[in-house]
């Protein structure tokens, strides 16, 4: 008996390793999750927009965790990466919105929301076709990690896409923000912000 040996290989050492990266990467992203939330309300001091905001990037998240368990897959290492680095991809295009929507000179909502459109609509769908040629290449190499990113990626994309233009845009169009309202004044951050974004500007052909 003094003699026997037990040898557990690399296995032991991969599964604490693999719950660490889950661990990390959800601790990562609920930090990221609130100081761009944070962030955001500070440019854009308005907390009826933040909160849509919120709720849409929400939304989003929930799409690509719901489609990785409708695909059987194990929230490991790998899953933990992707979404770690496919998170900002889930804001972008509602943050895009966002800010071309509180930043316009329009008044009305609907007009708001059309300006937002008619700024941003055309760049980011075509970030979104370069974003899908990106994800051709990665499903045509042999590796399954990275045909499994590109699947993540690809799902990302596609549920961003469909909030920030369906969603997010339809709830600005009905009930969004105008005039003054949701609009919160910071004192100094206001000066300060007003000078950071004073470049912002926007030309708007109805």
């Amino acid at each position: 008996m003094k003699s026997m040996k037990v040898s557990a290989g690399k296995v032991w050492a991969q599964m604490a390793s693999e719950k660490e990266f889950v661990i990390t990467a959800m601790i990562g992203m609920a930090i990221v999750f609130v100081i761009s939330i944070i962030i955001f309300f500070i440019a854009s001091r308005n907390v009826i927009l933040t909160l849509f905001t919120l709720i849409a990037k929400i939304l989003v998240i929930l799409s690509i965790t719901a489609i990785i368990k409708m695909k059987g897959w194990e929230f490991g290492m790998l899953e933990s990466h992707c979404l770690v680095v496919l998170f900002g991809f889930s804001i972008a295009y509602i943050y895009y919105y966002a800010i071309a929507y509180n930043d316009s000179p329009l008044k009305i909502r609907h007009e708001k929301m059309r300006h937002a459109y008619h700024e941003l609509g055309k760049p980011i769908f075509q970030s979104f076709c370069a974003n899908i040629v990106a994800c051709f290449f990665l499903f045509r190499t042999e590796l399954y990690n990275n045909q499994k990113f590109a699947f993540l990626f690809l799902s990302t994309l596609i549920s961003s896409l469909f909030v920030s233009n369906y969603f997010f845009g339809s709830i600005l169009h009905v009930i969004g923000p105008e005039l003054d309202q949701g609009m919160i004044t910071l004192g100094f951050l206001d000066y300060l912000t007003g000078k950071i974004f004073a470049c912002r500007s926007y030309k708007f052909i109805g």
